[in-house]
């Protein structure tokens, strides 16, 4: 019997609190294990000092100590296809929100661009005029949430961003905002040389009037492979189809007859590989 989906039995619902206080927004869910994701104005939250996620029973709770001004806004939560909210917070005033605290946030210290070889690590820290400020990170236009590859923390004022096990496709733009103020920087990867992870055989002999297949697999998908016959290029065709799923890339040869006999050979980047095609029968 299939498992009914989660949804959202009780939502959160519109809070105002006092400057400096904790403002605690509350859903709940109709099962107990399930993951809830917040937003605050469309934008994913994650842990931080102030900002506290907890799970109790089916009861989720988003708890944000000591708030402010930035803090004000929309809040949202989500569970698969499920959602509740928006809702608005309210930062009742203050000395600090008189004074206009959000338009004096400001970047002390800037995102350095980052080169990195594919398989590396990147780190990017970001230094703002206030401690314990909530941030959003994003990489190439998209949210980053921890997890995975990806660690989010924050020390005071500092803002910090690791990535690990880097692929080129992760190149791009880095950026960090909190409230006005924001950086900007560049991830560059470098991607390591195509090789061949597996190889076709030395030998192969096939009889007359069946295929032959050749498959080699290289270190990563989307490289580009390129297979010969006696140091001539192959085209796709009837005789000659081209395959190709992930890392994995296939000749096949429809038809052996015993003028295919020859030496096939795979280009991968800078790597080759050799097969000499026996064919066998009248």
């Amino acid at each position: 019997m299939a498992k009914a989906p989660v949804t959202i039995v009780r939502g959160p619902q519109d809070l105002e609190v006092t400057e400096g206080d904790t403002a605690t927004l509350e859903c709940e869910l109709s099962q107990a294990l399930a993951d809830v994701t917040w937003e605050k104005d469309g934008r994913p939250l994650t842990p931080s000092p102030r900002l506290r996620l907890q799970a109790l029973g089916t009861r989720r709770l988003l708890q944000l100590r000591r708030c402010g001004p930035l803090d004000a806004g929309t809040y949202s939560c989500a569970v698969g296809t499920a959602r509740a909210g928006p809702v608005r917070l309210v930062v009742r005033g203050g000395y600090r929100a008189l004074l206009g605290q959000e338009r004096n946030l400001s970047v002390l210290s800037e995102l350095r661009s980052v080169r990195a070889r594919e398989g590396d690590g990147a780190t990017f820290e970001c230094i703002v005029s206030e401690a314990e400020t909530a941030g959003i990170w994003e990489l190439g236009g998209r949210p980053l949430r921890p997890g995975g590859h990806v660690r989010i923390r924050q020390e005071g004022k500092k803002h910090i961003l690791v990535l690990s096990e880097l692929r080129p496709e992760d190149a791009g733009e880095v950026r960090f905002q909190a409230g006005p103020a924001q950086s900007v920087a560049q991830l560059e990867v470098e991607a390591l040389p195509l090789q061949m992870c597996r190889r076709p055989p030395r030998e192969k002999t096939v009889l007359v009037g069946r295929r032959a297949v050749l498959e080699v697999t290289v270190s990563r998908s989307g490289g580009h492979v390129c297979w010969l016959r006696e140091g001539v290029e192959l085209c796709p065709g009837d005789k000659y189809e081209l395959r190709s799923h992930g890392p994995t890339h296939s000749l096949v040869i429809h038809d052996v007859q015993p003028e295919d006999q020859g030496t096939y050979s795979c280009q991968a980047g800078q790597d080759s590989a050799h097969t000499r095609l026996l064919v066998e029968g009248s």
